[in-house]
């Protein structure tokens, strides 16, 4: 029985470098192209909030693609903000838009900080119900190709020996 297989039947673009340092200002992540998938899942995670500070993510359209972290008249999608508070340290969050809406294909998670906070992130964008499979990753390059190239082992089996 042929079933999912995470890593040929999903796409995986990096959308957000982790830092070597936390960073206060505001981040965008680049833009991911849905084009021939009809969910995408953003999953975002961070490390210790500074004090008082607050992060509001949200997810944004547009059939216009401005450059690798902005769209042209990009608009928000309903229901898709979460905020982030001092507490939430550590924390992966998740916003999975499930239908896709080909004429405003290109997607950007948005990530509005307060300038206090200081907190380590990255984050991932994960296509799927895709058209065709085995698909492409993410290659780093372009307006929509993410941040880099995504490479990774693909195994059949479980059993024991040489990695």
């Amino acid at each position: 029985m042929a079933g999912l297989t995470f890593s040929k039947d999903i796409k995986i673009v990096g959308v957000l470098s982790a830092l070597d340092a936390a960073a206060s200002a505001d981040r965008d992540c680049k833009v991911v192209d849905t084009l021939g998938f009809n969910g995408c899942c953003f999953v975002y995670y961070n490390g210790t909030m500074a004090a008082s500070a607050t992060t509001a993510l949200s997810v944004s359209r547009s059939n216009v693609v401005a450059s690798a972290t902005s769209l042209t008249g990009g608009a928000d999608i309903a229901g898709t903000l979460q905020n982030l508070v001092a507490a939430d340290d550590d924390v992966v969050r998740f916003i999975d838009i499930a239908v896709m809406d080909d004429t405003e294909r290109y997607l950007l998670l948005k990530c509005d900080k307060n300038g206090s906070n200081n907190s380590n992130e990255t984050c991932v964008a994960f296509l799927y119900n895709g058209s065709e499979s085995p698909v492409t990753h993410g290659d780093g390059t372009g307006n929509t190709g993410g941040t880099g190239a995504v490479t990774g082992e693909f195994s059949t089996t479980t059993a024991e020996g040489t990695a």
